[in-house]
């Protein structure tokens, strides 16, 4: 080891101190949880908030899609495998199922 780096003559070492008591620390062990911790107003109307945020992300996800698909005509609706009906959109394996039935009947 280098001498710059040597421990003065004079450092004390000492290993033998406790930071915290035993008795602080079985005190503390022994205490219940806060009872606000579980039940807290505060926590409910934060759950309420990310709740109303995820079902406004979500509406507002469906309603871009639903004017997205408004743009598009049959035939590109047709590529992506859906067709337009009187209430909204269906892919097209219902439909195609309802028209062989419809042929075979």
């Amino acid at each position: 080891m280098s001498t710059q780096f040597r421990t003065p003559i004079n450092f004390v070492r000492r290993d033998d101190i406790e930071i915290w008591s035993k008795r602080a620390t079985q005190d503390a062990e022994a205490r219940e949880p806060a009872p606000l911790r579980d039940s807290h107003i505060l926590l409910y109307a934060i759950e309420a908030l990310v709740t109303l945020h995820a079902s406004f992300k979500k509406w507002r996800n469906r309603r871009l899609t639903l004017r997205a698909l408004a743009d598009l005509n049959e035939h590109q609706l047709r590529d992506i495998g859906l067709a337009r009906d009187e209430n909204g959109y269906r892919p097209l394996q219902d439909l195609d199922a309802e028209s062989k039935d419809d042929i075979g009947a």
